[in-house]
């Protein structure tokens, strides 16, 4: 697999998301893409990262301050289009 992973011909990028009337929304390719090839391999770069504490932070700020507006938008942002993840060796 690694191999296939560096080869950055196996990578496909050009993806659209789409409304879905029952999904919500939906990650279409907008080009042929080869069979077992990579989806958006890299997107690091588009990534928010927050951490239990900066999870637990924010949350008891938004509570504190319900006017702080950006704040509670971020969050809902984090419970939309969020997922746990609990990388290996930051503990």
């Amino acid at each position: 697999m690694l191999k296939n992973w560096f080869n950055a011909s196996n990578h496909g990028f050009n993806t659209e998301v789409l409304k879905d009337p029952i999904k919500g929304r939906s990650l279409h390719a907008a080009e042929d893409i080869p069979k077992g090839a990579f989806i958006i391999g890299d997107d690091t770069h588009n990534s928010l990262q927050i951490d239990a504490l900066q999870w637990e932070a924010l949350n008891d700020f938004v509570e504190q301050f319900p006017e702080a507006k950006l704040y509670k938008e971020l969050r809902d942002i984090f419970l939309i289009y969020g997922f746990q993840n609990e990388p290996i060796g930051l503990r």
